[in-house]
């Protein structure tokens, strides 16, 4: 039984896609990476992946949330947007909204998963330090995946 929130579980992967309702994940539980260039700003590729647990109460609305990357002390870096038309294209925030229907097997207490994937081309990371990827819905912080980018020999966690 839930208690009527979502609830988000999310990995940090080297790649992700969702299809057919499910979630496809690569080289997931990314938590260290180390900046082989050891050139600053470190390009990385990152996804993040995971899905939205919503409970019986939540279904049939629509649920904004927004997916963010920060700094240590809190500065919010630009996410790329991967569009080959513009590939400097990037957004400090992703936003949008998901909702789920409630179909007749769905009993009171019962979830629904509704998965994601945010693949991440090229994110430019200023220096060494740890980074989080802050996932919202509404305006609640339900999940907060942290990595620390190194300048060491390539390694990736």
């Amino acid at each position: 039984m839930t208690d009527g929130m979502i609830r988000v579980d999310a990995v940090i992967a080297e790649h992700a896609v969702v299809a057919e309702n499910r979630l496809f994940v690569n080289g997931g539980g990314i938590w260290s990476i180390g900046n082989q260039a050891g050139t600053w700003p470190a390009a990385v590729v990152l996804a993040v992946a995971g899905t939205f647990r919503v409970p019986y109460t939540a279904t049939n609305q629509s649920h904004p949330f927004s997916l963010e990357l920060v700094h240590e002390d809190g500065e919010p870096l630009e996410l790329p947007l991967g569009n080959a038309e513009r590939p400097d294209e990037a957004v400090r925030k992703i936003e949008g909204t998901f909702a789920v229907g409630r179909p007749v097997e769905l009993r009171p207490g019962d979830e629904q998963l509704v998965p994601f994937a945010f693949n991440l081309p090229g994110i430019k990371l200023p220096r060494p330090g740890k980074y989080a990827f802050v996932i919202k819905v509404v305006d609640d912080e339900l999940n907060r995946l942290t990595f620390r980018l190194q300048d060491a020999p390539a390694f990736r966690h």
